[in-house]
């Protein structure tokens, strides 16, 4: 299932974060998850590519699943985008959460796909 608009904005919000190699900034607003700031500079640089914001249709492409035990949550998967490639192989995990109108977007995880 693709990604419910209403996590759109701050997933690209959050991309836009890796594109900028802002990987403080995710951890410091509590984004970055498991991997931590040297955690993702890691999973980019070795990845190779320079990312790039995601267009319209990388929701679409993206598959989201409820999380049946945290009403509200979604678990994502979506594609990311290189300058190199455009559409990638390398994959970011993030759940997306609206807490009562409160939305927060966690990465899970970085690789490739």
């Amino acid at each position: 299932m693709p990604i419910p608009n209403k996590f759109h904005e701050p997933i690209n919000s959050l991309v836009e974060k890796l594109v900028q190699r802002d990987y403080s900034e995710l951890e410091r607003n509590g984004q970055a998850g498991r991997l931590g700031a040297a955690g993702l500079r890691i999973a980019v640089a070795e990845y190779g590519r320079r990312l790039t914001r995601v267009p319209p249709e990388a929701f679409e492409l993206s598959d989201a699943v409820a999380i049946d035990s945290q009403p509200g949550s979604w678990n994502v998967n979506m594609t990311l985008w290189t300058v190199e490639e455009g559409r990638s192989d390398l994959t970011l995990t993030l759940t997306a959460s609206d807490l009562g109108g409160r939305i927060i977007v966690v990465i899970e995880d970085l690789h490739v796909l």
